[in-house]
């Protein structure tokens, strides 16, 4: 029997969660909705695993109290992490859709118009058939999007719990950036902002820290690979902490001499000038697609020979691999017209790449939106470092 129990909020704070969401099923005339994607089950309940690989479900009736088919195994975690009191769950030689039917016929027999997560990252085509299945004759609907609408805008219990994220972000970077040097290896600067993050508090990410050096910060989404550091390059450095599944992530690029070129230093201020533009002009009311066409609009990094080819941000919240981000709650690109709302935290990217020497200049914030324009969540340098 499980005795030790952590809850990350406060019970109100999860039924205000359930709350709005069943407001959002009325509006669909949704009277139950079955959640299987990992950061929303999160958000609902406090739920986490790192098996979320395997089939596991919240069931939110309208007038019922939820409740929840998973492994065996991973029934412990509902019962140290969250508030639900119902589950049903299945051993390994069990079909779990099979408990899912059951679950249902149990709980919530005379709920109709029933919906799910098609774009549920770990349903696929099959797990989408024997969901169907085994809720014949239902003809289940689609909610995608709906829990990933509440999550856009931070309450101020989670803007508490990411301001631990963001410190332990920057006791990453600061630790990464001390370790860079002539004839270290990017595996010493990776083990420095391991070490430093976990000693400050936080939780394993999503995704491992981005640490490359000289030709190798071109390539996307790399990680240390054991490169000796050479004079006279840049070191990439992209850090996201966690603390309770909630990121906070920060790019930083550090230079091993202190002569660079021109070129290196004018992307430096392009950069951070841009992310200052963006801050300042972050407030309710602009839109995702505007603030991407400011950050892209003087093009000043063209006159260097440098290129941008990705978005400008994306939200800031629970993930869980492969991603640390909420792109799929809201992303800052060209398009996208959703309007931001105060307490929205994104991650700001205007960086770049220059190819001419194969290298990039990144340099990022977090940041919450406010009345006044965003404002960051650390309290870190935002310097185009020289060593």
């Amino acid at each position: 029997m499980v005795q030790w129990r952590q809850y990350t909020f406060e019970k109100q704070e999860y039924d205000n969660r359930i709350e709005r969401l069943r407001k959002k099923m009325q509006e669909q005339n949704f009277d139950l909705t079955i959640v299987t994607s990992p950061d929303n089950l999160t958000y609902l309940t406090g739920f986490q695993t790192s098996g979320y690989d395997q089939v596991q479900a919240l069931f939110v009736p309208l007038d019922q109290d939820p409740y929840m088919v998973t492994r065996l195994l991973e029934e412990s975690n509902v019962i140290s992490r969250t508030y639900i009191e119902k589950t049903h769950p299945f051993i390994d030689t069990d079909c779990p859709f099979e408990k899912i039917k059951e679950a249902f016929q149990k709980f919530s027999p005379l709920c109709k118009n029933v919906a799910y997560e098609k774009e549920s990252f770990f349903l696929n085509q099959e797990r989408h058939k024997k969901l169907a299945d085994a809720l014949a004759p239902l003809s289940l609907k689609d909610s995608s999007g709906l829990v990933e609408s509440l999550r856009a805008v931070k309450t101020k219990a989670e803007l508490e719990v990411m301001q631990i994220a963001a410190k332990v972000t920057e006791a990453g970077v600061r630790a990464a950036i001390e370790e860079v040097a002539v004839g270290k290896s990017e595996n010493d600067v990776a083990a420095a902002a391991h070490n430093a993050m976990y000693r400050a508090g936080g939780e394993y990410p999503s995704v491992p820290p981005y640490i490359t050096s000289g030709p190798r910060t071109i390539i996307g989404h790399a990680t240390w690979e054991g490169r000796k550091i050479e004079a006279n390059e840049p070191v990439f450095i992209e850090v996201a902490g966690c603390y309770r599944r909630y990121h906070a992530a920060m790019m930083r690029t550090v230079f091993t001499g202190k002569q660079p070129p021109q070129e290196m230093l004018e992307a430096a201020r392009i950069v951070n000038d841009d992310i200052d533009s963006i801050m300042q002009a972050m407030k309710p009311g602009i839109t995702a697609g505007e603030v991407d066409r400011l950050a892209r609009g003087k093009q000043d990094y063209k006159k260097i020979g440098a290129t941008r080819f990705s978005r400008t941000g994306y939200s800031m919240g629970i993930s869980y691999a492969p991603s640390w981000d909420e792109g799929q709650v809201l992303s800052l690109c060209d398009g996208n017209e959703v309007e931001l709302k105060e307490n929205m935290v994104f991650h700001l990217i205007p960086w770049m790449q220059l190819p001419k020497y194969q290298w990039v200049m990144g340099i990022s914030e977090t940041v919450r939106v406010t009345n006044k324009g965003a404002v960051s969540l650390f309290d870190f340098p935002r310097d185009f470092a020289l060593l």
